[in-house]
């Protein structure tokens, strides 16, 4: 006879609670080492995205001077086709007609920007109506207004062929061909803009759509009628315009990406470019119709970065 099979046998259906407390720590600490890094993941790649669809952007926008002799499309997001300007977009309340039925699955936002869009200037060169919309722009999951999500990304500046056309004499800021750029590569043509959403004209089914009020403004306007540019012989460079009047930011920059924003060129290349004013990310977390939102002196840093990368006819 053996003499061990004659000693009793146990057996175990679980974890001590030692064990299972060890379990729990080792997950804890490797949740908090893998959840950022997921996180950082996440943010690089729709980064990665956002500056894809700015590289569209340029690419169409180049495009579109090359069919239309030299003629930039415009900056504006009203219905308009005079003096060459071919909006880039339409936006929703600008639509002179459209379906009155919104998608199951989409918002009225949604729906209205990628159809106006797909009736600009830039759309037959990209066909896509998707790139409207950065995936860092958490704006379409949060309210604006009256709770109409929000949804377009990007503004195209409005020295680009803009709208906000000038009174004689006053100077010009706007420069309307491509050939009047003699910096392509330092010179924006789109840019994120997270503006108060204050252009609340219907769209085609009736709804409410909070829109940004036209083009990007990337400065307060001199004392003029419209007109002007910052000054590049000023001291500081760019801290006054032309005509005696102050700089500032005037539209709302956006952050969406790491504390700060993409932009394409008109060379055809995008850049992301980190903010450096505590001001610029204050004013960008909080959108204000207040202009000017914030003064030259308040962010000092970004708004010297921006305006030299504005084209104006005295900074071509």
């Amino acid at each position: 006879m053996n003499p061990e099979s004659d000693q009793p046998t146990t057996s175990r259906n679980g974890f001590t609670v030692i064990e299972l407390m060890v379990v729990i720590a080792v997950a804890a600490i490797l949740a908090s080492v893998l959840l950022p890094a997921l996180a950082g993941s996440r943010t690089q790649s729709a980064l990665a995205v956002c500056l894809e669809n700015q590289r569209q952007f340029a690419r169409a926008w180049t495009m579109f001077g090359a069919d239309h002799i030299d003629y930039m499309p415009s900056a504006s997001t009203a219905n308009a086709t005079n003096e060459n300007l071919f909006a880039w977009r339409i936006t929703p309340g600008n639509l002179p007609s459209g379906p009155v039925t919104v998608p199951s699955g989409q918002t009225a936002a949604q729906f209205y920007d990628r159809f106006g869009f797909q009736r600009g200037a830039l759309y037959p060169y990209i066909n896509n109506a998707n790139i409207i919309h950065c995936p860092a722009d958490l704006r379409g999951l949060q309210t604006s207004g009256s709770g109409a999500p929000v949804w377009c990304s990007y503004s195209m500046v409005d020295n680009m062929n803009g709208a906000v056309a000038p009174s004689p004499p006053t100077l010009d800021y706007r420069v309307h061909k491509t050939i009047d750029v003699r910096h392509p590569s330092d010179r924006i043509v789109m840019n994120e803009e997270s503006g108060a959403r204050t252009d609340t004209r219907p769209a085609p089914n009736g709804s409410t759509v909070f829109e940004l009020l036209g083009t990007f403004v990337p400065f307060k306007l001199g004392t003029g009628s419209g007109g002007d540019a910052p000054d590049p012989n000023a001291n500081p460079k760019f801290s006054v315009m032309a005509s005696g009047g102050t700089t500032g930011w005037f539209d709302s920059p956006a952050a969406f990406n790491n504390n700060g924003a993409t932009f394409s060129f008109c060379d055809g290349h995008a850049e992301f470019h980190r903010w450096q004013d505590a001001a610029t990310l204050q004013l960008a977390a909080k959108p204000t119709t207040l202009f000017p939102a914030l003064s030259f002196s308040s962010a000092t840093n970004d708004l010297t970065w921006l305006y030299s990368h504005i084209a104006t006819p005295l900074w071509p």
